[in-house]
């Protein structure tokens, strides 16, 4: 395969500060034949066979295959005068760059691996011989000189920065027998079999994900290589249709697959879950492991530096169940030591930790000068205060650089983190020996509305001792910053808080500020912020329409799984110059079916109405979409209670608009009953069609709402539903089916608009939101054929169900003209209130159009005055002491996106 190599000769210049450049195809280094020994693992590539080695999602590269092209990078790379070269790879999951890494490694140069596009300290100050990376969207190699420039320690193998995340030019130096240690104690210590599958959802250029790579290639297991965030759709798909069976993650991770809506019980062929990166909490590492055990994978806790290759210590399955609070056993040949002022330490006394193993690098490089040094480091004093226990476990109690000393005490800032974490609060704590610095994010607060910076102060003040003047409490909106490995970015952070504190109106409008903004008004929620998900917030169908049309006009078009993704992450999609960006988009925009669905319904429900038009069945399209959305929000919240909770805030915004609404029209017109008011007319309603039959599809919408959050509240019904949704749904549209054949008398009217009798096509858009594969979608559609055919007594109505709720299960968006996104938009978010409000108005003249204009004014109209009293409502509820929530901040219901950063 053709490579592109660029030459710079730094002699040939063609101008003041010009360097002239020459570009070639397929250049070769010659390759010195006394190469330094390489990497082991890559060495033994092609003993694995045809084997599968990395799968891209629509090609799977054999080992064989994967062995001859990084012999032939290998012999690409070369070697100069017999001089090995410093190369540079700003590593990501894609074959071309693997392979050269690979290739580098087995050629015997010394390999940087860096962050893409984050490795300009790092040239500037180390000067590698080449860098490879992606230009252009497409991958090269820059060769910067021919000859090889630097002296290179003979066992010099590997460098990583020390902070992958923003490409820190101080290199740990590893050597070729610490990668080989690491990589076979790794594979060793997780059972890491041939027949295993991993995926890159770890970035490549830090550690972690970089010794993922390392060791499957060793154990001769396959990759998937993606770049796909945990909350994206596609890569759960992607997982599961190429059977990984290793998941490997950070503390992060797993909100992100809370947020995502999935659940690692969706992958099928999952044996192993593998956690490093921070640590988890005990309570919610045993939490995870009973829920692995009870799903058929495992949890394996691990411990790890970038100074050790990667990782020092992994937990059993059996062991994060029985001492959750540790990281596991050191790997391989390595041991801990735990010394207390120089001296080792008795069994459980903490103290400083120390590693000794194979592993440990040979020491920093600061300068290129380092590179040419040996071992200067025997031992790894890891920074960390730990404990072992005396079967040789590890446990991580705190940090010894994060210890200040204030007025004669000596203050641990990790004990302050754990104790604003208790309360819920999301913190960096930092300082100097003045003062103690605390940044809070209201996004890691259980209960966000009240005084944050109050709360703070005084659980710092508690916590460390100091008096509230030596505390400085600032308060970000935004979540706390954080580098690839999902960590807290201490540096950045302490950035942020001077910045703040500096700042009497904070930083300047932009994206994200906009989005929040959306969120607070069109959800009523003034306490939402920056890592605050659609789906996290509790939104529902009601509000759904009206937040897709702005997000989409304030960022562009969305992606599908955006009621799942952070603010922050949405933000991160919006062009970096709106106007452009916005003139520059298409014509057409690709809207979410059910937004097209629901104005479309309420549209032709009106139309019919008044007599502009005639196209019935839209309130039973209606009912579908219903099921489609409680699906995608109540239905998608981990426990019964959240939505529990969920529902009855939908059903509470459905039911009080229509108890005043019939109040008030019931007293002056006499037109509804008190059946009516309290949404039971189909239960004590008359047997014949009159207008109290005239809101038949918000009581039936409201009281499948309850009965189908109540089947799922249900113990058995909640388990076998988290593990199989589609099927619970299924189920459901199936015994509803029942009702429309024969058990309820449906030849009546009333009868077509009864709860039961129109379950079934709630609980088919249910699970069309659930549907995964074409066969479950086909079983809908083979549902919809027989329930429709005779069930409302006109062929033409039915066929227009049939329509709409075939468009429901196989299209999950539609194109339509951009021009007309806003008037949809309204309709959808406001078709409830044309439904219960235009039966006042339909007929008021003689003239149809006359009395569609008025149908839709009057809902509309009363759309955005209940809209506005919701929000009012919201921000006056906002305004809770910190006293109130003290008292009950054990009881809070946590969002899943929130729960790790407290």
């Amino acid at each position: 395969m053709d490579r592109a190599f660029l030459w710079l000769d730094p002699d040939s210049t063609t101008g003041e500060g010009e360097v002239s450049l020459t570009f070639a195809m397929t250049t070769t280094l010659p390759l010195h034949p006394a190469a330094p020994a390489a990497v082991g693992f890559v060495r033994q590539l092609s003993t694995h066979g045809y084997s599968p080695a990395l799968h891209t999602g629509t090609t799977t590269i054999s080992y064989a295959a994967l062995a001859a092209r990084v012999a032939d990078s290998a012999s690409r790379w070369g070697q100069v005068n017999g001089g090995r070269r410093l190369v540079l790879i700003e590593l990501t999951p894609d074959v071309d760059a693997i392979v050269d890494h690979l290739g580098a490694l087995l050629a015997g140069h010394a390999v940087i691996v860096a962050a893409p596009g984050r490795s300009g300290q790092i040239v500037d100050v180390h000067d590698p011989d080449s860098v490879g990376g992606h230009r252009d969207g497409r991958w090269s190699v820059t060769h910067r000189r021919i000859e090889a420039a630097h002296e290179l320690h003979p066992d010099l193998a590997l460098l990583l920065s020390t902070s992958g995340s923003t490409g820190s030019p101080k290199l740990v130096r590893l050597s070729h027998a610490a990668v080989d240690a690491n990589t076979d104690d790794i594979v060793s210590g997780l059972g890491i079999r041939a027949s295993d599958v991993a995926a890159t959802t770890l970035p490549l250029h830090y550690c972690y994900g970089l010794s993922v790579l390392h060791s499957h290639l060793a154990a001769g297991a396959s990759i998937v290589l993606t770049d796909r965030s945990l909350v994206d759709d596609h890569l759960w798909a992607l997982l599961e249709s190429e059977g990984v069976t290793s998941l490997s993650t950070v503390p992060h991770s797993f909100d992100l697959i809370a947020a995502s809506g999935h659940r690692l019980a969706d992958l099928s062929t999952l044996r192993q879950v593998a956690q490093a990166g921070g640590g988890l909490g005990a309570d919610r590492a045993r939490a995870l492991a009973e829920q692995g055990r009870r799903d058929g994978w495992e949890l394996r806790v691990m411990y790890g530096q970038t100074e050790a290759c990667a990782r020092m210590a992994i937990a059993s399955g059996a062991d994060v169940l029985t001492h959750p609070h540790c990281s596991g056993r050191a790997v391989g040949s390595g041991a801990f030591e735990v010394l207390v002022d120089g001296r080792p330490a008795q069994v459980g006394e903490v103290g400083d930790l120390v590693f000794h193993g194979d592993n440990v690098m040979l020491g920093y490089a600061e300068s290129p000068a380092d590179l040419a040094r040996g071992r200067t480091v025997p031992a790894l004093a890891t920074g960390d205060l730990g404990r072992l226990d005396a079967d040789g476990r590890v446990e991580i109690v705190g940090r010894r650089s994060g210890f200040l000393k204030i007025a004669g005490l000596r203050i641990d800032t990790g004990a302050i983190e754990r104790a604003l974490s208790n309360a819920g609060l999301a913190s960096w704590v930092g300082g100097s020996d003045e003062h103690v610095d605390v940044l809070v994010s209201s996004a890691g607060s259980v209960e966000r509305n009240r005084d944050l910076e109050a709360d703070g102060l005084s659980i710092a003040s508690a916590a460390s001792g100091l008096p509230a003047h030596r505390i400085h409490v600032a308060v970000t909106d935004d979540g706390l910053p954080r580098t690839d490995a999902g960590k807290i970015d201490r540096k950045a952070a302490q950035q942020v808080h001077e910045g703040l504190l500096e700042s009497d109106n904070g930083a300047p409008t932009t994206t994200l500020d906009h989005l929040v903004d959306i969120y607070r008004t069109c959800l009523g929620r003034p306490d939402a912020d920056v890592t605050d998900t659609f789906v996290g917030l509790h939104g529902d169908s009601l509000s759904y329409v009206e937040v897709a049309v702005h997000l989409e006009e304030a960022i562009g078009t969305l992606p599908a799984d955006w009621p799942s993704r952070t603010l922050i992450e949405l933000a991160s999609l919006a062009e970096d110059d709106p106007v452009a960006a916005h003139s520059g988009r298409s014509r057409w925009a690709c809207l979410d079916t059910t937004v097209v669905l629901r104005a479309l319904a309420i549209t032709a429900i009106v139309a019919g109405h008044t007599k502009v038009a005639t196209l019935l069945g839209g309130a039973h399209i209606l009912l579908a979409v219903g099921g489609f959305n409680f699906a995608r929000f109540a239905g998608a919240l981990p426990t019964a209670r959240e939505r529990t909770r969920a529902v009855a805030a939908t059903i509470a915004k459905i039911a009080v608009p229509t108890a005043i609404w019939v109040g008030v029209v019931g007293l002056l017109a006499g037109t509804y009953s008190v059946g009516n008011l309290f949404l039971v007319n189909w239960i004590t309603g008359p047997a014949t069609w009159t207008s109290h039959w005239r809101l038949w599809f918000i009581e039936a919408l409201v009281w499948i709402l309850v009965a189908v959050t109540g089947f799922l509240a249900l113990p058995r019904v909640h388990k076998w539903y988290a593990a199989a949704p589609f099927a619970v749904a299924a189920t459901v549209a199936s015994v509803g089916l029942l009702a429309r054949l024969d058990v309820f008398d449906l030849t009546s009217p009333p009868g077509r608009g009864t709860a039961p009798a129109v379950l079934w096509l709630f609980a088919v858009g249910w699970s069309a939101a659930l549907a995964r594969q074409a066969w479950q979608r086909l079983l809908l559609v083979a549902i919809v054929a027989v329930g429709l055919p005779g069930f409302m007594g006109n062929s033409v109505r039915e066929w227009t169900i049939a329509a709409g709720i075939l468009v429901l299960i196989w299209l999950p968006n539609l194109p339509v003209p951009r021009v007309v996104v806003p008037a949809l938009g309204v309709l959808a978010s406001s078709s409830l209130y044309i439904y219960l409000t235009h039966f006042q108005v339909y007929r008021l003249t003689s003239m149809p159009l006359v009395n569609l204009a008025l149908s839709f004014g009057l809902g509309i109209a009363t759309w955005l005055v209940v809209s506005r009293v919701s929000t009012a409502l919201g921000g006056r509820r906002a305004r809770r002491s910190p006293a109130a929530y003290a008292m009950n901040v054990e009881t809070k219901p946590q969002n899943p996106i929130r729960e790790g950063h407290r």
